[in-house]
């Protein structure tokens, strides 16, 4: 009984840890950080048999570490966000990930040519507003300022909203701050938001993350977790593949199913 009660205070200690150093790196502007969007999180679906049922997983083979894996996740989803926007991403230049970053460009380029490259139409958001959970788009933020408003904030405040136009508009800034980050990547080998998805993993080692309300706002601060689920929902599709070697890492397959749940229900 003891060891229980420090084994759960020792993670939700953990827990409250990792969300102090998330706080810390997103409100460091000086760094021209690349801010992860405020994804609601829908904690009921994590009551789901099939979420709950899955068991926590280690990579025993890792062909790479974490921060090259962290590169070739977020560099594929560079690219997969200028796909759907239909803007082309030359990045031949990466001293420090030179062979991973022509793996990616090259495997895009194939992987991406009958995959679906537009965003969705307004029709698709009839409901969004009383669901927006179920649209993780919505939230991303509309400019570049500390407090700024999200697609989401503008669209309940007015009639007949352009939610397509928006999206686009939000999409195309994220993409921006995204390429900011793989060149920081390529030039110095690191980034602030990789700092915190490596923070993660070493204080996931011995206590991985299971598929509760907390860990699943935790895995939403995670940069390429939350691009991962942008990404899955503009495509109506939860072609997660990419993404399964991260998630592994902080035992949290679970957040797969999680948005497979979300996309199927809504959709």
């Amino acid at each position: 009984m003891i060891l229980t009660v420090l084994y759960s205070c020792s993670s939700y200690r953990q827990i409250e840890f990792i969300n102090e150093n998330m706080t810390r790196f997103n409100d460091n502007n000086e760094l021209g950080q690349n801010t992860t969007p405020k994804i609601l999180g829908l904690p009921v679906i994590l009551q789901n048999r099939d979420i709950a049922s899955i068991a926590p997983l280690k990579n025993k083979k890792q062909s790479l570490n974490n921060k090259q894996l962290y590169f070739q996740i977020l560099n594929t989803q560079m690219h997969q966000m200028g796909e759907i926007l239909g803007k082309k991403i030359i990045n031949n230049r990466c001293p420090h990930f030179h062979s991973i970053n022509m793996g990616v460009i090259q495997k895009t380029g194939i992987s991406m040519l009958e995959e679906q490259k537009e965003l969705p139409e307004n029709t698709h958001y009839t409901n969004a507003l009383k669901r927006p959970a179920f649209f993780p788009e919505l939230h991303l933020p509309m400019n570049s300022g500390e407090k700024t408003k999200t697609v989401f904030d503008l669209a309940k405040n007015k009639n007949n909203f352009n939610y397509r136009e928006n999206i686009k508009t939000a999409l195309s800034l994220h993409l921006e701050r995204t390429k900011k980050e793989i060149h920081e990547l390529c030039e110095t080998g690191s980034s602030g938001n990789y700092y915190i998805y490596e923070n993660l993993n070493a204080l996931s080692s011995g206590s991985p993350l299971y598929p509760k309300k907390e860990n699943l706002e935790t895995i939403l601060k995670i940069s390429i977790f939350t691009n991962d689920f942008l990404i899955s929902s503009l495509k109506r599709n939860s072609n997660t593949k990419n993404i399964s070697a991260a998630l592994d890492r902080v035992g949290s397959r679970w957040f797969q199913r999680y948005v497979e749940t979300i996309i199927t229900k809504r959709d």
